[in-house]
């Protein structure tokens, strides 16, 4: 009788630690893989953690520290990790934005570069906290599948960024502006699961304050002319809100020192800034999508 081939005997030509599996769109943990059998047949994805949407620390632009959930962030720029034109490019620009967290989407594409180069050989994870997103997704089902895999690769190095993730569910792809149903469809299953969940939603107060009920960290309106409106809805101590604004926009509201090292960034390669213009704790985040006002 012919044996079975196992999961671990079909490799990736990337270290195990850096890629998460999932066989018939169910997650394979790598615990298993010496024992799970593939037949005939099985579906096999391999992801990775990609430039998706830091550096020195400069606490003493941000005191106290801004409480998320369980992370005490030292700064409020969560910076981007794609569209930069080389690997080197976007570690030297996380050094020089000054950032304590940097968010990296989860594909089933490009685990190497064309140099055979993985993402995570240029992102210190004992120096940055990595926020994994689930980018590109249009479903509550597939961005529930995507942020599972990205805690699956992180827990694989034991960092403290597989408790939490960036929820985006998107309506369409021409606006990129998330889809309220399927959000919060997400963002309950994703508590239920144990997530701290930073979620990407509209700026409508209401659907803040359904977030809130279903235990969302975060909530991340797109816009920034309605922010106090979602505010209203959150207390002070609750969560932190953040914004999408053009870089522009936000360099001009940043400390002056926050703004030296965003434009050194932003001049280096193309990233939006996002940040809140109230007066409560708020974050900065950088995303690489197009920005939409």
């Amino acid at each position: 009788m012919t044996q079975q081939p196992r999961l671990a005997a079909t490799g990736a030509g990337v270290h195990q630690r850096r890629v998460a599996v999932e066989v018939n769109e169910d997650l394979a943990p790598r615990t298993r893989h010496d024992v799970l059998e593939i037949r005939d047949g099985d579906r096999i994805e391999i992801v990775t953690l990609v430039g998706g949407g830091s550096g020195n620390d400069d606490t003493e632009l941000y005191e106290p520290p801004l409480q998320v959930g369980s992370f005490a962030l030292r700064s409020r720029l969560i910076a981007g990790s794609g569209k930069y034109a080389s690997f080197e490019l976007m570690q030297r620009c996380h050094q020089l934005c000054g950032c304590h967290a940097l968010t990296v989407a989860v594909r089933r594409e490009r685990l190497l570069d064309k140099d055979g180069r993985n993402i995570l050989e240029f992102i210190d994870l004992n120096r940055y906290l990595v926020l994994p997103n689930t980018a590109g997704c249009f479903s509550a089902a597939d961005a529930i599948r995507h942020a599972r895999l990205g805690r699956e690769i992180l827990s694989g190095f034991n960092h403290p960024g597989s408790k939490w993730v960036k929820l985006e569910c998107l309506a369409d792809p021409r606006t990129l502006l998330p889809d309220p149903v399927e959000t919060l469809a997400a963002t309950k299953e994703l508590v239920k699961d144990g997530f701290e969940v930073l979620v990407y939603a509209s700026d409508d107060p209401v659907m803040a304050r359904r977030l809130k009920e279903a235990g969302a960290t975060s909530v991340m309106p797109a816009g920034t002319k309605t922010t106090k409106r979602v505010e209203s809805v959150w207390s002070e101590r609750d969560a932190p809100t953040a914004t999408a604004a053009p870089a522009a926009v936000a360099t001009t509201q940043a400390p002056a020192s926050t703004q030296r090292r965003i434009s050194r960034s932003a001049t280096a390669t193309s990233v939006a800034i996002t940040m809140s213009t109230s007066r409560s704790p708020s974050m900065v985040t950088t995303e690489n999508t197009r920005s939409v006002s």
